[in-house]
């Protein structure tokens, strides 16, 4: 089964929700049901949706790097404390690029270098992360958890040289959490999203304040993926 189109599902769930809102596909915005057509027409014209597989910034190869990168040096810090690699020695440089380039692919991940890729393989949606190397699957139908992305900024202006410096949180997005028990994807997107006010809340839950995503996409991916999943039957409009 391949993933739906969201024009063509937004289109088919205003017929049959004429007193819902929805997100617009294309520009994410709250549009009341009888007027969708109107507006895809007028503001749209001609456009396309996000249809899977959709590409993101990959967030989950940090992780992986970081775990590279601390077995590295607990390797390097156990072969020169025995004796069996000496300090300085063309072997212990070598032993010391080994976990620094897995600390250099984290860094890079977490300035957002690195693509990942979310995709629909019939009643499985897969992420793709780690160069394509590693792979998360979640079957649908599962739990679908909405809440606030947020980062935390420095509130001193003197951050880049004061390691203490008071810090406060900021929402930047927010994100979706597709689960099946304690395996889940983490899926967020920067700006405001419509979802509380166009989704029914029985089919979904609020969730906490997150820092952390697997996969952070455009807001009409994170749309695209919520039609997606009304498609299913997973989110109702309200």
């Amino acid at each position: 089964m391949a993933g739906a189109d969201p024009i063509q599902t937004a289109r088919r769930l205003a017929a049959t929700h004429p007193q819902a809102k929805l997100p617009c596909p294309v520009c994410v915005n709250a549009v009341k049901a009888t007027n969708l057509d109107g507006h895809l027409a007028k503001v749209h014209p001609g456009a396309t949706s996000a249809m899977s597989p959709w590409r993101g910034t990959d967030r989950r190869i940090v992780i992986w790097a970081t775990a590279a990168t601390l077995l590295g040096m607990a390797i390097a810090m156990i072969a020169i404390g025995s004796g069996s690699i000496r300090h300085g020695t063309g072997a212990a440089y070598a032993l010391l690029a080994g976990f620094l380039a897995p600390l250099l692919v984290a860094v890079a991940g977490l300035a957002s270098v690195w693509g990942g890729t979310l995709a629909i393989d019939g009643d499985v949606i897969v992420l793709r992360h780690s160069f394509g190397l590693g792979r998360r699957r979640i079957r649908l139908p599962c739990t679908i958890e909405s809440g606030p992305l947020f980062v935390s900024r420095s509130t001193s202006v003197t951050a880049t040289y004061d390691m203490n410096h008071p810090s406060k949180d900021v929402r930047v997005g927010s994100y979706l959490r597709l689960a099946n028990g304690r395996r889940g994807i983490t899926i967020a997107s920067t700006g405001d999203s419509p979802f509380r006010e166009t989704w029914n809340r029985a089919g979904w839950t609020a969730g906490k304040r997150r820092h952390w995503c697997d996969v952070k996409v455009r807001r009409d991916v994170l749309v695209a993926i919520e039609y997606e999943l009304a498609a299913r039957g997973m989110l109702v409009p309200r």
